[in-house]
């Protein structure tokens, strides 16, 4: 079991551990925590595939999940206004004989101030000046426990080096938007949304939202989109998915997918 997230409940132990439990898995499963954001479920799903074909696992449970409302301030109006928290469960089984799922993973520290939390961590723990809120440079009114995004930049991050590499993961693998079903990215917000999938040349009919519902959702953005779109379709047939995820890190990945009768509940909103 692998749980990816941002905001885990405890600074220790791993929030895996403590689910291992309450959802009553068996004691010889393993079960740890990947600290990612909206590239999460991409690299989640990589971990997971390759526990399957090089660990010998038959299946993995991969639970995506973020309350990033608790480090956003609201009178920052950068962020305020489109972060949601969100939840999802994604069971992957090993099926002789199935296609490929061919991955591009990637990953620049150099830019890790664009999107940060920066105060309440163990390199600036917690204190009176983390907390005390203050007008900052870019005119958002926050403390340093709150999340801090260079809006400028991580949408040029989003709209030039996440198209590239998409586009040179398809080139590689010699697929074009002809042949795929849907583009599923990361619901940041719907402006860069469309412009990624423009910028690939995706008709606007096969490229999937749930933005409008749920906002951003971090690592549980993907596949909340998959769910929520999915859920509608009547038709039983395999569908070939582009999934892509890019943000905190800076890091962001893409994959290509094909599902086959995916069962998707009704989302649950509380």
């Amino acid at each position: 079991m692998l749980f990816v997230s941002q905001t885990p409940d405890y600074r220790l132990p791993s929030t895996a551990c403590v689910l291992q439990d309450k959802l009553r898995i068996s004691q010889k499963a393993i079960a740890f925590d990947i600290n990612l954001g909206c590239s999460g479920f991409v690299y989640g799903l990589y971990t997971a595939c390759c526990f399957i074909q090089g660990g010998g696992l038959k299946r993995v449970l991969l639970l995506c999940g973020d309350t990033q409302t608790k480090f956003s301030c609201p009178g920052d109006k950068s962020v305020a206004f489109i972060l949601g928290d969100a939840g999802t469960a994604t069971l992957i089984e090993y099926q002789k004989g199935v296609p490929d799922i061919n991955f591009l993973l990637m990953s620049d520290g150099s830019r890790f101030d664009r999107l940060i939390v920066p105060g309440g961590g163990y390199r600036n723990p917690s204190s009176a000046e983390t907390l005390e809120m203050s007008r900052q440079p870019d005119g958002g009114m926050r403390s340093l426990e709150h999340v801090y995004m260079d809006g400028m930049e991580i949408f040029n991050f989003s709209v030039t080096d996440v198209v590239k590499t998409i586009q040179v993961f398809m080139d590689s693998i010699n697929i074009d938007p002809s042949q795929i079903d849907f583009l599923v990215l990361h619901q940041a917000n719907k402006f860069m949304t469309d412009k990624i999938a423009r910028k690939l040349r995706f008709p606007s009919e096969k490229v999937l939202y749930s933005l409008q519902i749920y906002g951003n959702t971090s690592c549980a953005s993907i596949p909340l989109t998959i769910v929520h779109n999915f859920q509608k379709i009547k038709e039983d047939r395999v569908r070939r998915c582009i999934l892509a995820g890019f943000g905190v890190g800076l890091s962001w990945g893409v994959v290509d997918i094909a599902f086959d009768s995916v069962l998707c509940p009704p989302v649950a909103e509380l």
